[in-house]
């Protein structure tokens, strides 16, 4: 999400002179303290703020890891903070900075969100408390799978799309987006006329529609119609127990022209709590409930309501635990995933069962890699970005010396030394070892950019190794009549077809692999832990986990269904798109803009945004061989005190749109009668979109 900005801002923004402001909203049990740089005529500001430091947040586009960004502020007066530090738990508070001008008429309404996140520390030096605001991403440290006594823990990402696995870990397993999820409504995956995803609709006769024309956030909002009676639209917490006893708030833009129409419930299943009616003026306002859950909940329920004829509109629903909530507090771009997902991996497949306990930052910066693709924080949320050309309805923007680059700013650094690779090596089939030798990879594909090896360019071999654990060749089913048994890891070697699990009267498992051949040598079970389980010639394996407490009391066997996934294909795809970033050495360049030209349009750019660099710095003015150069913005520092901006960006070698309508599926159109959106894609597949024997459907590349 780019930074919003109002005609008031832009007004100010384009001025010659103006006094800007920085406010910190901090939120505590006592609710929420706002400390400016100046009071900006509001009466509940104080003005102790000494110094705001900028974002500091950097992309890697060589390594492909999320960013870590964050600022520190410093307040002044020991009366002023020593209440924070005393009675107020400052750790792991939510702040939200807004900067501004002190000017007539210029509203708090007025002041853009520019970071959110985290108080991760603070330190006291005299009269004056600094505190570091780390972004959302910092909880990545925490490990996955949660370790249990006996070392089983595990979670299964079986024949699963890498980009929901990344939201699966950021949105759930973190719990990034707070209580709710697609709470700015921007995901409709039933269609735009069915409840949007992780709401339901109640009510005889309620209407929900997808609306994108009033909207607060995004490009969506969410429309609902009264019927006969109350209509609803509910998001219902699956693990509500967690929050039995704590202070909830719910809050959420209305918009209604009605008086005593529209409201929120938090309803925990003991009882309920409603936020006050919006005025039905017809304008957005947010309204908010707190409600303690009861330690004898059942549920808990978070609803817009509607108790009258007519239609209103609902959007940027936020839940949190304490005593309040801030409008627009929204830790993730949910719609970022749904979007890269459908442009670039709408068919592709990873497959893992993880057991070791790690740091999220290791399996989240794995699948960055292996996607070639980012995670990031652009100072309101964390987005995911392919790194690929823009699609043919996206304009890029083209920066210059005259309204952009700062006269003598600009600086380039060769890319020789670590940004250089023309051999790709990409490791899979990942064997869960815990080790990370090639002896641990079943499958390994090299490919070459022989061109560059050529002395009439680089003259030189230098390779890039991926060893990729989430790429396979191979899914399977789990057993289902041994029950305590669970299947980590089939080696690539099982062919695909039927394989056979049999758990044996005197305690024992065998395997038996889809070769035809019959059982391998009976594994004892003994205890609660992992096995390895060989087949009849000792080279096709498989291993398990298992529960010794919920292991069947008779024989049973299960028939393990092997099927083959495009780990191939994919290993090819990724090493082409590295081989196309690496084997023309990618330079990194580096400026500083007036921050009046930082915004295009009403937002100001953020990290991962292309521009297109035609200055006289950039390249030689008027030579027909080098226009400009393309480059993916990977750090942007404004200083709104100064009224500039440090900028970094990687040349990314993609000019033109490098894919087009390939292969598309039986009984679609072919290039001559598809349509717009039709064209934005290219697949890889035969005339049916199918993959090899398989019949594996063709994905999107470019």
């Amino acid at each position: 999400m780019s930074t919003n900005l109002s005609s008031n801002f832009l007004n100010e923004l384009g001025k010659n002179s103006n006094k800007p402001n920085t406010v910190i909203e901090i939120e505590l049990d006592s609710g929420t303290k706002k400390y400016g740089l100046h009071s900006g005529g509001f009466s509940d500001v104080t003005p102790v703020l000494r110094s705001v430091s900028t974002l500091q947040n950097k992309l890697d586009t060589k390594k492909g890891i999320s960013t870590r960004g964050s600022i520190s502020v410093t307040l002044v007066g020991r009366d002023n903070f020593k209440g924070l530090v005393r009675d107020e738990y400052l750790k792991n508070r939510r702040v939200i900075r807004k900067d501004g001008y002190v000017a007539q008429g210029f509203q708090y309404s007025d002041y853009a969100v520019t970071f959110t996140g985290v108080i991760s520390d603070w330190s006291r030096n005299g009269d004056e408390l600094t505190l570091t605001i780390s972004d959302d991403l910092m909880s990545a440290k925490k490990k996955l799978p949660e370790e249990n006594s006996t070392k089983t823990q595990y979670i299964d990402y079986r024949n699963t799309n890498p980009v929901d696995i990344i939201k699966d870990i950021v949105i759930k397993k973190l719990s990034l987006a707070g209580i709710l999820s697609n709470g700015d409504f921007e995901v409709w995956s039933a269609g735009t006329g069915s409840a949007p995803d992780d709401w339901a609709l109640s009510g005889a006769g309620a209407v929900i529609a997808r609306e994108q024309i009033n909207f607060q956030t995004g490009i969506y909002s969410a429309k609902l119609t009264y019927g006969s009676a109350t209509a609803m639209l509910t998001h219902s917490v699956t693990a509500y127990s967690l929050y039995k006893n704590k202070q909830v708030s719910f809050g959420c833009w209305v918009k209604s022209s009605v008086a005593t129409q529209a409201r929120l419930r938090i309803d925990d299943g003991v009882a309920t709590t409603d936020s006050s009616y919006h005025t039905g003026g017809g304008e957005w306002e947010f309204l908010t409930v707190t409600r303690t859950i009861s330690g004898s909940s059942t549920k808990l329920d978070f609803s817009l309501m509607t108790e009258a004829a007519g239609a209103l509109y609902f959007d940027t629903a936020v839940a949190r635990i304490g005593p309040s909530v801030i409008a627009f507090d929204l830790n993730v771009d949910e719609r970022s995933f749904y979007i890269e997902k459908d442009r670039w991996f709408n068919n592709w497949t990873f497959d893992r069962v993880i057991t070791k306990p790690e740091e999220v930052n290791k399996y989240l910066g794995e699948l960055q890699v292996e996607t070639n693709a980012f995670l990031y924080h652009d100072g309101n949320r964390v987005n995911f970005q392919a790194f690929a050309p823009p699609f043919l309805d996206e304009t890029i923007s083209q920066w210059n010396d005259t309204n952009h680059i700062l006269h003598g700013s600009l600086s380039c650094k060769s890319g020789y030394a670590d940004a250089f690779y023309n051999r790709i090596v990409i490791y899979y089939d990942y064997d869960e070892s815990g080790s990370g030798g090639d002896e641990n990879f079943g499958s390994a594909l090299i490919s070459v950019a022989a061109d560059s090896q050529d002395e009439t360019q680089w003259n030189e071999v230098k390779t890039k190794v991926v060893k990729s654990k989430w790429i396979r060749t191979r899914t399977y089913t789990q057993p289902t009549n041994i029950t305590g048994v669970t299947i980590y890891h089939l080696d690539s070697s099982n062919p695909v077809g039927k394989g056979y699990l049999r758990y044996n009267a005197d305690g024992t498992i065998q395997w038996r692999a889809s070769d035809g051949s019959g059982y391998g040598e009976a594994v004892t079970i003994t205890e609660t832990k992992k096995y390895q389980v060989f087949g009849l010639d000792k080279i096709k394996y498989i291993r398990i986990i298992v529960d010794t407490a919920n292991i069947p009391s008779v024989a049973q066997a299960d028939e393990i269904t092997i099927s083959h996934l495009s780990g191939d294909l994919y290993a090819r795809v990724l090493a082409g798109q590295l081989l196309r970033r690496f084997k023309n050495p990618v330079s990194s360049i580096s400026f500083e803009v007036d921050i009046n030209h930082l915004a295009e349009g009403s937002v100001f750019r953020k990290i991962t945004d292309l521009v297109d660099l035609t200055t006289d710095e950039a390249f030689e003015f008027g030579d027909s061989t080098w226009v400009k150069e393309r480059v993916m913005l990977t750090f942007l520092r404004p200083d709104y005190l100064t009224g500039r901006a440090k900028i970094e960006g990687a040349e990314t070698k993609i000019y033109t749109n490098n894919y087009g309508y390939i292969a598309p599926v039986a009984n679609t159109n072919d290039w001559d009668a598809a349509n717009a959106d039709e064209k934005k894609y290219a697949f890889v597949g035969d005339t049916n979109n199918q993959l090899g024997t398989g019949n594996d459907p063709g994905f999107i590349v470019w």
